[in-house]
């Protein structure tokens, strides 16, 4: 559509897009490769919010194996999206380079093979929402150290099921000597850390309420 393709390329700066959730369709497939065209055509777009207007819906794509470098916008700043994998929140912050803010829901944190071993440091990023309410064990190995490259980070929201199979808990002290020691320009952590621990042969030792919080200070 010629009116559709002016608009993407020459006038929308802000986008808001929304599809009903429906789990058994092909829907994601089709919005998979409708964000990959809006982020290949769009040449003004700043803020991009994509089916994460309501929080009931977690309608998700797979972006990492359908987008090439030379098809990703280089004017977006800020992003919402519910992605399927990993490596999609890895592809995301990669070929994004002016992404300033990104709140991202992924439904499955499980070993990434895309880019897992880069450490090139995130700059530019200054917001960076992670909700994930599927439980994963990859916490210590995919989510810690893309952390630690957002240097520059402001505003820290996070939202995971953890499963740890030799430690305990995710305490404020293991918070602040892994990551938030990382991120020296940070002034807003907000976060909610669901642990199970699988090793019946760890002794936990349950804090108090005073515990906890002296643990943050």
């Amino acid at each position: 559509d010629s009116i559709l393709h002016h608009l993407l390329t020459q006038q929308i700066t802000d986008l808001n897009v929304d599809v009903p959730y429906k789990p058994k369709s092909k829907v994601s497939e089709s919005l998979s490769n409708i964000f990959a065209l809006i982020l290949s055509m769009s040449q003004r777009l700043i803020n991009l919010n994509f089916c994460q207007l309501f929080p009931y819906r977690k309608t998700t794509i797979s972006i990492y194996k359908l987008l090439s470098a030379s098809c990703v916008s280089s004017t977006l700043t800020k992003l919402k999206v519910n992605v399927e994998t990993f490596d999609d929140c890895l592809y995301l912050v990669r070929h994004l380079k002016y992404l300033l803010t990104l709140i991202i829901d992924v439904k499955d944190i499980s070993l990434s093979f895309y880019d897992r071993n880069n450490k090139e440091k995130l700059p530019e990023l200054k917001y960076f929402s992670l909700t994930s309410m599927m439980f994963t064990s990859h916490y210590d190995d995919q989510i810690i150290p893309l952390l630690r490259r957002m240097i520059n980070l402001k505003e820290l929201t996070l939202f995971l099921a953890v499963l740890k199979s030799y430690s305990t808990y995710i305490d404020g002290i293991q918070l602040h000597d892994e990551i938030l020691i990382h991120m020296p320009q940070l002034n807003k952590f907000t976060f909610s850390i669901n642990t199970i621990i699988l090793n019946e042969n760890i002794k936990i030792d349950l804090p108090s309420n005073e515990d906890i919080q002296h643990s943050f200070i």
